[in-house]
């Protein structure tokens, strides 16, 4: 894989793409953006396999019972793929890619947390296995998270100074936002989104229904070891694939 230019990474939770044809829609929105690696969250697939794009391939987990909920996927570009060294289904909202860098190697997690209304002792428990595949990780390797983690970070945690920023789109934080700081900072890293001053158009991830709300619940995390080799990250609002979240874009200096 040719690493001269920056690895456009990628999370974006598609909602449903199981629908006849969704999967064609997608692609094209991902190429528009130029994305090399794309986490996605609810394609709601049944099986395991892998599916065969234009310009990439879709990897993909889904539920051997027919019940299409959940499930997480990672799309990786013709040039990415080159460069695969492992995909792993950790559980059906957690999925897990290693890249072969020139230097090092980057392992790159896609998760989908519990909303905000869940059983506590179920959201506290979501976080074991990530935790679990954290300790497997090499430590000279670029460890990236990304994913729906409904998370809306506030301007006040300051109890979590070097792991949050200043430039979230939220005044306050919901009661997500302590399980995934206290782990970015157990794990020394960085919540990238909140640390690049972008106006506020690209800063929210999702809009309602109505378009009068807007939160900031997708996030890029990085090693803090690495922070510099992800120099930026933002949502595109102008990505389609009938989805209510919008596609979130981080570039990756890899060398």
């Amino acid at each position: 894989m040719n690493w001269k230019r920056p690895l456009r990474i990628a999370t974006w939770n598609v909602r449903i793409i199981y629908e006849v044809g969704a999967a064609k829609v997608l692609e094209p929105e991902l190429a528009k953006y130029r994305i090399d690696i794309a986490a996605l969250q609810e394609i709601r697939w049944t099986g395991i396999g892998k599916l065969d794009q234009e310009r990439g391939v879709i990897l993909y987990s889904g539920r051997d019972d027919g019940d299409r909920v959940e499930r997480a996927g990672i799309y990786p570009s013709k040039r990415a793929y080159g460069a695969l060294m492992e995909f792993t289904l950790i559980s059906s909202r957690r999925a897990k890619i290693r890249l072969n860098a020139k230097w090092f190697n980057i392992p790159i997690l896609c998760l989908h947390a519990y909303t905000e209304i869940t059983d506590e002792v179920e959201k506290d428990k979501w976080y074991d296995p990530v935790q679990s595949e954290k300790g497997q990780i090499p430590r000279h390797d670029v460890w990236l998270i990304l994913g729906d983690v409904n998370a809306k970070i506030g301007k006040e945690v300051n109890a979590f100074q070097g792991t949050i920023s200043l430039h979230s789109l939220h005044q306050g934080s919901n009661d997500n936002v302590i399980r995934l700081a206290s782990f970015a900072l157990q794990n020394s890293m960085v919540i990238r989104v909140t640390i690049f001053p972008h106006k506020y158009s690209h800063k929210g991830t999702w809009i309602s229904p109505d378009g009068n709300t807007i939160n900031q619940i997708d996030h890029i995390m990085i090693k803090n070891k690495f922070i510099s080799t992800l120099f930026d990250a933002r949502a595109f609002r102008g990505a389609d694939c009938d989805s209510d979240l919008m596609l979130v874009v981080g570039k990756l200096t890899v060398i």
